[in-house]
């Protein structure tokens, strides 16, 4: 539990780094006595069994990125608390238009999630107020947060709104 490894098999629905990843689209590479394979670290977080019997996390492998990458954990305090809301955002553009677009939340399900509605109303697209906007309320709409003694999820719903609209303009700024 202390490494990046350890951490993906936490489950955290408050952990901060498998959130970057998952909006880097990294891979693992898990292995056996039978061999090697790779999966990716979306598909890993959605199984309900996180390896077969006898495989072992060997390797993160994260993409070299293109592109802005933005980051926000929103906490009731500044430091060393659990998370409402985690976003991590990685866009690829080219001229004005959005090429690739990877979101990822947390705290808002057992444990990260795209947003694969909002990524997919941002490609093509050039990234501006109206396409954040649009793409932060989609994000919003997608998830049913859970409450607890964190925050409750209609507060959780909202800040996904919110702080995913800081997160792609903060990536619209990074271009100027």
């Amino acid at each position: 539990m202390a490494t990046v490894g350890g951490n993906l098999f936490a489950r955290n629905p408050y952990g901060d780094v498998a959130t970057a990843l998952l909006a880097l689209n990294a891979d693992l590479k898990v292995i056996s006595r039978n061999g090697e394979r790779v999966l990716s670290l979306a598909d890993f977080l959605a199984a309900k069994r996180l390896l077969e019997p006898g495989e072992l996390l060997a390797e993160i492998h994260v993409p070299q990125p293109t592109g802005q990458t933005a980051y926000y954990k929103f906490g009731r305090r500044a430091y060393n608390t659990p998370a409402v809301v985690t976003i991590a955002a990685h866009i690829t553009r080219d001229g004005d238009l959005v090429t690739e677009a990877s979101i990822a939340l947390n705290g808002v399900a057992a444990t990260p999630v795209r947003a694969t509605i909002a990524e997919s109303m941002l490609v093509g697209q050039p990234l501006n107020v109206k396409t954040i906007t649009a793409a932060a309320e989609a994000a919003a709409e997608m998830v049913d947060p859970p409450s607890d003694a964190v925050a409750s999820g209609w507060y959780r719903k909202r800040m996904v709104s919110v702080i995913l609209g800081r997160v792609l303009n903060k990536i619209m700024e990074q271009e100027r």
